[in-house]
């Protein structure tokens, strides 16, 4: 009885510890920032896998980003005379990301290693004390091709970017985002000096059960000297959970 009774006890400490160690969010980096979901995310995915062009983010139990796959295929058409012909080309990048912690036990970077059909490249993010996103680069083993530089709010979203290319002396792009009290992105304006050269706005119109954006419209639109455009789009996304 008395060793039913220690058994007991010490399963429900084992359960308590792993309820605990679950994370209430996780964060996805990528060349634009940073996006938290809420929840132990196990899986995202945008697209139909069936149909060939989708995405899809995996997590492990610690909520930490663990590797993602995009898979997209492009077709073109050859004619000659009378005659046509089609090439499909199906294009798979998959990452796999490695997390580097403190002694405080906050990140410190993470290293996204690229592999595709012709090309190995890596990504990096690098994070300051708090764990906000600082920097990132890009480029083929140790060489950078590109920086991005990061500017956050409190909450940790980051609310200006600023890429600049390597190669040439072409100006940096800086990007400036906008968020509601949700911390969901709402805008993503693109200038050139103080001149607005783009404006993204998304409008969220579905959530699954733990709050996190499945639909989302997207419109786009430019201005001089920009060429002129303006797109709405669609985006639907599948969320799956430890």
């Amino acid at each position: 009885m008395y060793l039913n009774k220690r058994f007991l006890i010490l399963m429900l400490v084992l359960f308590a510890s792993c309820k605990k160690q679950r994370p209430k969010q996780v964060w996805i980096y990528n060349e634009d920032g940073a996006e938290m979901l809420y929840g132990n995310v196990k899986e995202l995915s945008i697209g139909d896998s069936a149909k060939g062009d989708f995405y899809a983010m995996y997590f492990d139990r610690e909520g930490n980003m663990s590797k993602s796959i995009n898979r997209s295929i492009s077709i073109s058409q050859t004619i000659i005379e009378k005659d046509s012909t089609k090439d499909t080309t199906v294009y798979i990048d998959t990452i796999k990301y490695i997390f580097e912690f403190g002694q405080n036990g906050k990140k410190t970077a993470i290293i996204g290693n690229v592999s595709s059909v012709n090309l190995q490249y890596r990504s990096k993010w690098e994070f300051d004390k708090e764990g906000k996103l600082t920097r990132s680069t890009n480029g083929i083993d140790d060489s950078i091709s590109s920086i991005n530089e990061y500017k956050n709010d409190t909450a940790g979203n980051v609310i200006e970017r600023k890429y600049s290319h390597m190669s040439g002396h072409i100006a940096p792009d800086i990007y400036k985002y906008k968020y509601d009290n949700t911390n969901r992105m709402i805008e993503e304006d693109l200038l050139d000096e103080s001149w607005l050269l783009t404006k993204n706005n998304f409008r969220y119109i579905s959530f699954d059960s733990h709050n996190n954006w499945i639909k989302m419209i997207s419109h786009s639109e430019s201005f001089p000297p920009m060429s002129k455009f303006s797109h709405t789009d669609t985006t639907t996304r599948k969320i799956t959970y430890y």
